[in-house]
């Protein structure tokens, strides 16, 4: 189940998100009734988050936070995926910058922070290379057919 929750200014269809997700939760062979979060949060809610977490005391674009999978699990039932920040301030700044629309901006993080919550990572040079061949890979594909 999709859980989308809007805490910023910035208005965004929860449609798209469940479009993007379901998409990419398809290709990578994962069960699409997962529990999962997407949560728009505000410049300084990210940034508080991101220095919580990550001690890095700026504001970012995303966040992920894997499930407790441990719980699920002892139930018996699927684990949840978890839980993507994502503040659409920064990331229609980003897109502005980046001369490109801010929906597929918005797509292509949301994509980042679900591959993470899937293992991926971008740490290791070798490991970053396969991360973001999918999420391009993955945001090209979802642009054309939708």
């Amino acid at each position: 189940m999709l859980v989308f929750l809007n805490f910023s200014s910035v208005p965004f269809k929860k449609d798209l998100i469940k479009r993007a997700v379901n998409f990419v939760l398809k290709k990578e062979k994962v069960a699409q009734n997962r529990d999962l979060s997407v949560i728009l949060v505000s410049q300084e809610r990210i940034k508080e988050l991101n220095r919580k977490y990550r001690k890095k005391n700026r504001v970012t674009n995303v966040l992920s936070f894997e499930g407790d999978k441990s719980v699920f699990n002892k139930l018996g039932l699927d684990p949840e995926l978890g839980e993507i920040f994502i503040c659409p301030e920064f990331v229609r700044q980003e897109s502005q910058k980046k001369k490109s629309g801010f929906n597929e901006e918005m797509i292509m993080v949301l994509i980042h922070g679900l591959l993470h919550l899937l293992g991926y990572d971008h740490i290791k040079e070798s490991e970053a290379r396969k991360m973001f061949e999918k999420q391009n890979y993955y945001l090209n594909s979802f642009l054309e057919k939708y």
